[in-house]
C-alpha cells in the first residue's frame, strides 16, 4: 500500500541525503540480486521507481543546500546469473518503463536508473573476460531500443 511505498521512499531519501552530504556518494542500487529473492519482477520495478525518485530528490536537495554538484546514479537490476537470459524478466521491463515515475506517469525528465548493472558468475567464480565481454555486448545490443535510446552506463 501507499504507507509502505512512503516508508521505502523515506528510507532511501534519508540514506541518500546523509551519504551524499557527508561523503559525496551519488551511486546507489536498491536490491542486490532481486532475481534470487521472492519479490516478483513487476513489484521490484515499482519499488525501483520509488527508490530512484527518493535518491534523486535527496541528491538534488544536497546540491541545493550545500552547493554540491553531485549527479544521482541508480544502478539496476543487479541480477545474478546470465544477464542475457535474465534480461526479459528483470532488464527489459525496467528499461521499457525507464521514464515512468513513482506515480506511474511517463515523465521524460525522470529516469529510474542510469546504469545497467548485473553480476556474471561462472561455476561459482568470476566469469572469464571473454564471457563477460560477450554478455556485455549482447546486453548492449538489446538495451538501446528498449530504453528508447536513453543514455545508459553498464557495470558488472
Amino acid at each position: 500500500g501507499w504507507a509502505d511505498r512512503w516508508e521505502q521512499w523515506q528510507h532511501f531519501y534519508i540514506q541518500a541525503f546523509y551519504l551524499a552530504k557527508n561523503f559525496d556518494v551519488h551511486r546507489f542500487q536498491m536490491y542486490n540480486e532481486p532475481n534470487g529473492d521472492d519479490i516478483p519482477a513487476a513489484e521490484w520495478n515499482e519499488r525501483l521507481r520509488f527508490s530512484s525518485d527518493a535518491v534523486q530528490a535527496a541528491i538534488a536537495d544536497v546540491n541545493r543546500l550545500y552547493g554540491k554538484s553531485l549527479v544521482a546514479e541508480m544502478q539496476g537490476p543487479v541480477s545474478a546469473g546470465d544477464p542475457v537470459s535474465n534480461y526479459p524478466t528483470w532488464g527489459k521491463p525496467t528499461v521499457t518503463s525507464l521514464h515512468t515515475n513513482e506515480l506511474g506517469v511517463v515523465d521524460p525528465n525522470f529516469q529510474a536508473m542510469q546504469t545497467y548493472d548485473y553480476q556474471l558468475y561462472a561455476a561459482g567464480s568470476v566469469a572469464t573476460a571473454a564471457a563477460f565481454a560477450a554478455k556485455l555486448a549482447a546486453i548492449k545490443s538489446l538495451l538501446p531500443a528498449d530504453a528508447g535510446c536513453a543514455p545508459m552506463k553498464y557495470a558488472n
